[in-house]
């Protein structure tokens, strides 16, 4: 299983924006941009800043390094086989190494479905 230590608390409490398509010669002037995430700088400055406690499988294991790279006061819970069921209590005992984070990353269903009652317990 892999974990890192988180920093402080950030001031950021979010990041706005879409990971949607980017089609910048058809958006009529003065629209937003679906998909821009505003000034490239601020958002990595203000992402750089936030506590984010992640919890996921294999796929996060293997992201897991480019993680800490954009959120470096990141703690990463993350474990090949890993299987949604399990995400409320592995999502408590991961809570208790970040107790405030300024958000939440959950990578799982690379290894089965996730139910919304599985989400709701968490």
């Amino acid at each position: 299983m892999l974990k890192t230590n988180a920093l402080q608390n950030s001031q950021h409490k979010l990041i706005l924006g879409s990971m949607g398509p980017v089609a910048a010669n058809k958006v009529p002037k003065g629209k937003k941009l679906a998909g821009r995430m505003g000034n490239k700088r601020v958002v990595a400055e203000k992402a750089s800043q936030m506590n984010v406690l992640a919890l996921g499988d294999s796929v996060m294991v293997a992201a897991s390094t480019n993680l800490q790279e954009v959120f470096p006061h990141m703690y990463i819970d993350a474990a090949v086989g890993r299987q949604a069921e399990s995400l409320a209590t592995d999502l408590t005992n991961a809570k208790a190494k970040m107790p405030n984070p300024d958000a939440y990353l959950i990578g799982l269903g690379t290894n089965g479905t996730i139910k919304e009652s599985e989400i709701e317990a968490a």
